[in-house]
C-alpha cells in the first residue's frame, strides 16, 4: 500500500555524512552492515517501500564514491564539503533538489530499526494538520542516554501530551536522567516551503555546528506547529556510534527476522542459534534447523 496521500509529494533525505570515529573503522560507517545489510540500505529501503520518488543521501567528501556504489543509481548523493552539523547537512541536501515537493522527510543513515508502520503514521500524522511545520519521530520510554530530549509545553487536557517546545541535545542537558523519557529519533517530516526559508537560518551551537534540531525552538517562537508522532516501541530509537550499538541493534534485527518468518509459516527449530539474513527469501513450510546461519 503506497503511505503518501494523493496529491502529496514527498523528497526523503538521508544523513550520512557523518565522520563515524567511534566504529574506529577505515570503513565509512554507513557501510557497516548489520544482519547482512549495509546500514544506510535500511533507511533507502524504507523510503522506496513508502512511494518516495525522489532520495538524496548526504555524504562526505570522502565517502560519496563508496555510499553511491551501494545504494545505485535510484538515489541522489549531495556533498557535505565540511562537517558542520546535521542542519547545514539538511541545508546541502535540499540544494540538490530543484523543485521542492509539499514535504520533506529526514532520516539518518544509523538507524536501522525504524518501522515502515512508524514512518506512515508519521507521515499522515504531518499530513493531517494543513498548517504543520515540523513533525518528529519520538520514542517515549525510551531509555537513551546519548539521545535528545522532547520537551512539550504544558496540555490544555491534562490526559494528552502538550506541544513540543524544544529539543534538547544529551549533550547539553543538566543531568542524565534514570528512567524511561521522550527522545527524539532523528527522523522528521517539514513543511518544504517553511524548511527551505529556515534552514540557513538556524544558528551555530558553540560548536561550530548547526544543529537540525534547532529548527524546534525557532517553529516555535514563529508561533509555528511542532508534533511528535510516537514509535510503536522504543527500540526503534536505537542508532549506531559504535560497535557494541552495532551489536545491540543487530541482535533487535535478528529477533525480528526469524519471528517474521515463523510468522510466514517457517519453522526455526532453535531461534537463539539461527542466524537469518536481511535480504533473504524463506519458502513456508522450510524447517530451519539449529546452528543455521
Amino acid at each position: 500500500m503506497n503511505a503518501i496521500a494523493p496529491g502529496t509529494e514527498v523528497v526523503g533525505i538521508i544523513l550520512a555524512a557523518g565522520m563515524g570515529s567511534r566504529m574506529r573503522s577505515r570503513k565509512p560507517k554507513p557501510l557497516h552492515r548489520a544482519a547482512g545489510k549495509e546500514l544506510i540500505r535500511y533507511p533507502v529501503d524504507l523510503l522506496i517501500g513508502l512511494g518516495v520518488r525522489q532520495i538524496v543521501v548526504v555524504t562526505s567528501p570522502d565517502n560519496r564514491a563508496a555510499i553511491a556504489d551501494v545504494v545505485g543509481d535510484e538515489v541522489l548523493c549531495a556533498v557535505q564539503p565540511a562537517p558542520r552539523g546535521t542542519g547545514d547537512a539538511v541545508a546541502h541536501g535540499l540544494e540538490a533538489v530543484p523543485d521542492l515537493p509539499s514535504t520533506v522527510m529526514v532520516l539518518n543513515a544509523d538507524t536501522p530499526l525504524v518501522r515502515e508502520s512508524s514512518l506512515r503514521q508519521m507521515m499522515a500524522d504531518h499530513a493531517g494538520v494543513a498548517e504543520r511545520r515540523m513533525t518528529i519521530l519520538s520514542a517515549p520510554g525510551a531509555f537513551a542516554p546519548d539521545l535528545g530530549r522532547i520537551r512539550r509545553r504544558q496540555a490544555d487536557d491534562a490526559h494528552s501530551p502538550g506541544p513540543v517546545a524544544a529539543i534538547i541535545e544529551a549533550r547539553d542537558l543538566d543531568h542524565i536522567d534514570d528512567g524511561p523519557v521522550e527522545v527524539n529519533t532523528g527522523v522528521y517530516c517539514f513543511d518544504a516551503k517553511w524548511l527551505a526559508s529556515n534552514i540557513r537560518k538556524v544558528p551555530e551551537a558553540p560548536s561550530g555546528e548547526c544543529y537540525l534540531t534547532a529548527l524546534v525552538a525557532m517553529a516555535v517562537s514563529q508561533g509555528e506547529i511542532v508534533s511528535a508522532a510516537p514509535v510503536a516501541l522504543p527500540d526503534e530509537a536505537m542508532g549506531v556510534n559504535d560497535r557494541i550499538q552495532l551489536a545491540a541493534v543487530e541482535n533487535v534485527l535478528r529477533d525480528r527476522i526469524n519471528l517474521h518468518w515463523m510468522a510466514e509459516g517457517v519453522t526455526i527449530v532453535d531461534v537463539a542459534t539461527t542466524y537469518i539474513d536481511a535480504d533473504v527469501a524463506i519458502g513456508p513450510d522450510t524447517v530451519i534447523l539449529p546452528n543455521t546461519m
